[in-house]
């Protein structure tokens, strides 16, 4: 698939500098396209699947006086497996591969870039019963050019049909994440363009709670959790 955004705004009500008259551009494209496919092996079921996607992300100005706006490119490439260990159960891992490039020239022609590399692996084992399933596994990902070369989260997903219509869950999740200026920008067109955001980590994310529904359209859901998060992004006003 393609999307394409172009953002063209102004930054009046900013204090002090040229900026409250002059206009910026941001310009977002994505390309992404996926791949799946299953066969039997001795008798069992392996499916498969393979991703790749690419964005680029630029602003036209800066707002520093002799730079333009800084620019990225960001690819993705994951692969996926699982193999039906028996009627229930299944054995599997999803590896995926982002790598984020970054530039921002002086007017000069004075380049200065900057660029990163991860690789995430993450193997399970995933249950599913008449009432209960359960999906186990783990983020390991190993980071290069960018801080502590390696990080652990869980990936654990608990569901219980204790009613008909009553499900008990629990959750927790973790990983690292690349920020991007695609990123940053949706959550606000106003971020700083020359600005290299550091990335998130989040050593786990718990949730747990209960769903009701859904009956006749109705559906109702309750739930907790505690988490910790390190250099999370949070739009605000």
């Amino acid at each position: 698939g393609l999307n394409f955004h172009i953002d063209n705004f102004n930054y009046y009500g900013m204090t002090g500098t040229w900026w409250n008259a002059d206009n910026q551009t941001l310009i977002d494209v994505l390309l992404k396209g996926a791949w799946k496919g299953s066969a039997l092996v001795a008798d069992h079921q392996v499916d498969y699947g393979v991703s790749l996607k690419y964005n680029y992300a630029g602003y036209n100005k800066s707002y520093v006086d002799g730079f333009n706006g800084a620019k990225e490119h960001y690819f993705n490439f994951g692969l996926n497996g699982s193999y039906a260990a028996s009627e229930y159960s299944r054995l599997g891992a999803d590896v995926m591969v982002d790598y984020l490039g970054r530039s921002a020239s002086r007017k000069t022609g004075e380049g200065v870039t900057d660029d990163m590399t991860m690789i995430t692996v993450s193997p399970f084992y995933a249950l599913v019963g008449e009432k209960f399933n359960a999906h186990l596994g783990a983020n390991v990902n190993f980071s290069f050019n960018d801080g502590a070369a390696l990080r652990l989260s869980p990936n654990v997903r608990l569901a219980y049909d204790a009613l008909s219509g009553l499900t008990l869950y629990a959750n927790a999740t973790g990983g690292k994440h690349l920020a991007t200026i695609a990123q940053m920008a949706a959550m606000s067109r106003y971020s700083d363009p020359m600005a290299g955001y550091e990335n998130s980590f989040t050593p786990f994310d718990t949730e747990f709670g209960f769903k009701v529904g859904p009956f006749s359209g109705f559906k109702f859901k309750a739930f907790g959790g505690y988490g910790m998060f390190k250099h999370q992004m949070f739009a605000y006003m």
